[in-house]
């Protein structure tokens, strides 16, 4: 889906995506392509960057703390202790790995 008009003589581009039942639409402004104090395309690109690294480091951890509580259920409740043990041992190997990316990528970045 394309629009080429917006009234001034510019181009807007308009671009809609289909992710399963999600439709995102861009709406991509001339600002984007030349900037007149509006953003450019390397800021807006390193905004969905940043967006992206902080959602993905949230969804790690919350895997990581689903896997510890998993472990925690099978090694006491379930009476499983080599699933559970591994299951936690995992959980906290992968959180150490969480934590050095946290470091590397946000505090140890600047």
């Amino acid at each position: 889906m394309n629009s080429n008009a917006d009234g001034n003589g510019g181009q807007i581009n308009v671009t809609a995506f289909q992710i399963g039942a999600v439709s995102l639409i861009f709406i991509v402004d001339r600002s984007f392509v030349y900037p007149r104090g509006g953003v450019t395309m390397a800021q807006l690109f390193e905004i969905l960057y940043w967006f992206a690294m902080i959602g993905s480091s949230v969804v790690l951890a919350a895997t990581t703390l689903l896997v510890c509580a998993l472990g925690f259920k099978f090694f006491i409740k379930d009476r499983r202790r080599a699933l559970g043990a591994g299951c936690i041992a995992f959980s906290l190997v992968s959180a150490a790995l969480i934590v050095f990316m946290i470091n590397y990528k946000f505090i140890l970045a600047a």
